[in-house]
């Protein structure tokens, strides 16, 4: 959470979830087709393209050249050109979610270390 909050203050604009596993986005017809070159790819298979970091939760992309990055090389991308530009976050789980699985799995994880 902390790496999304550094890329969007540094300036990354363009944000967008994918992988519904809920059911909460509605119907399949209704949802939005995906665009471009990258996203038929499935989840497993989208590695950082500097450390080859498996990207499930969160990556960033940049759509013009198709290049996955994790969020840490994101920053160093970022850090090293200044800009944002042509990067966009892709992540599975928003903050509320990913704040309800983790106090969901919270418990289970007590117990089982008891």
């Amino acid at each position: 959470m902390r790496q999304r909050q550094e890329l969007y203050q540094a300036g990354l604009l363009s944000s967008a979830r994918y992988g519904a596993h809920d059911g909460s986005l509605g119907p399949p017809e209704s949802r939005k087709k995906p665009r471009g070159k990258w996203l038929p790819l499935e989840s497993s298979e989208r590695r950082c393209q500097t450390c080859l970091h498996l990207c499930y939760l969160s990556m960033v992309v940049q759509e013009t050249d198709n290049v996955v990055f994790c969020l840490e090389c994101a920053l160093r991308y970022v850090d090293k050109h200044k800009s944002c530009r042509g990067l966009k976050m892709m992540y599975r789980y928003d903050e509320v979610s990913l704040a309800r699985l983790s106090t969901a799995h919270m418990p289970k994880a007590a117990a089982a270390v008891s």
